[in-house]
């Protein structure tokens, strides 16, 4: 499966001139999960491609394809997704979590669990549309999985704290395809404008 978080970066490599790998952004997000400074580490699976360079350890990326990571819940409708759609999810947040070459795009965040996220980040339409494609027959309940869930269920516990994302009341399970129409309306507003299309 090409992986539509290097061929984005790609996009920004291509655009300047560096002679060699010393040479791209080296910054990692300042985020509960995040390391330091990137540096070489084993990877689970599906993060494997960040390994040379990695802004995160190896647990944080078992977390991520374990569904542990944020306690986020990807079933939060009552069809369970697809495991196309969630591998796309997860190659998202190994991105989002392992990558050290996101330093034009960062900005500040206020949320307990991070200071820093990344903003329109750049994103090729052909994989917007192959992400889209792959979940437009799974289900949810919200159009933005950054600002919209309900936290207060209770059900997972961390720091003497419990939560985990729910559907907002008076919300429906919709299919992807209903709720978003089309791939670029995805891209740019599930994850809160991570990603920008070019």
């Amino acid at each position: 499966m090409t992986s539509l978080w290097l061929a984005a970066m790609l996009i920004v490599v291509m655009g300047r001139n560096f002679t060699g790998l010393e040479e791209l952004p080296n910054k990692c997000l300042h985020g509960k999960f995040q390391k330091k400074t990137s540096g070489p580490e084993e990877l689970y699976l599906q993060c494997s491609p960040w390994q040379n360079r990695s802004c995160c350890t190896y647990k944080t990326t078992e977390q991520i394809h374990n569904g542990d990571i944020y306690n986020f819940n990807f079933n939060h409708c009552p069809d369970l997704m697809s495991a196309q759609c969630k591998s796309r999810f997860v190659q998202d947040l190994c991105f989002y979590e392992c990558s050290p070459n996101i330093a034009p795009w960062i900005v500040k965040d206020t949320r307990t669990w991070r200071k820093e996220r990344f903003y329109n980040v750049p994103l090729c339409a052909s994989d917007c549309e192959a992400w889209f494609n792959d979940c437009a027959a799974d289900f949810t309940c919200t159009d933005n999985w950054s600002k919209n869930f309900d936290w207060s269920n209770g059900s997972e516990c961390t720091d003497g704290e419990c939560f985990r994302n729910s559907c907002p009341k008076e919300s429906k399970c919709m299919t992807f395809l209903e709720i978003y129409g089309n791939a670029s309306n995805f891209c740019e507003t599930v994850t809160s404008f991570n990603f920008l299309l070019t």
